[in-house]
């Protein structure tokens, strides 16, 4: 059964790679045709880089964006991870970073794209939000780690309401 599980999440994990990928390759043709393709360079062309953007746009005048690829294949999927790495490159640089969110569909539809300028900004204008979501061992009451301390207690919901 645990093998099972592990093939479970080894799928899932290649999904979102196939996804992010096509996501990336939408974006950069995307970018190249809207900039010309001497100004759009796709970083992870050739394989996941690790930084925290994953194109990177320079104008006419030298100035440079960079773009992350947030894709999914729900239509009305309104949320994403972004990893601390990101966020932070994106508090560092401003408005030279962008998040492009692409939702893809299937062959009968076009692919969505959502261009979110200087997402750090707009958090701060409240009109993007931030979430905190927990690791989904620490629900089943087991830390992922020793600077996460979780405590379990039982509430009767009628003691309460009767104060």
């Amino acid at each position: 059964m645990q093998v099972k599980k592990q093939l479970v999440l080894d799928s899932q994990s290649e999904q979102r790679q196939m996804t992010g990928r096509a996501g990336e390759a939408l974006v950069s043709q995307y970018l190249a045709g809207k900039h010309g393709p001497a100004h759009v360079k796709w970083v992870n062309e050739d394989g996941e880089t690790g930084a925290a953007f994953d194109i990177i746009v320079t104008t006419e005048t030298g100035q440079q964006e960079f773009v992350e690829v947030k894709a999914t294949r729900s239509q009305d999927k309104d949320w994403f991870e972004i990893s601390n790495r990101e966020w932070e490159f994106g508090q560092v640089h401003g408005d030279q970073f962008t998040i492009i969110r692409v939702f893809l569909a299937g062959p009968e539809q076009p692919a969505r794209i959502l261009r979110i300028p200087n997402p750090v900004m707009l958090c701060q204008k409240r009109i993007l939000q931030l979430a905190v979501v927990l690791p989904h061992n620490s629900l089943q009451g087991m830390p992922p780690s020793e600077e996460m301390q979780i405590a379990s207690y039982s509430v009767n919901l009628s003691e309460i309401a009767a104060d």
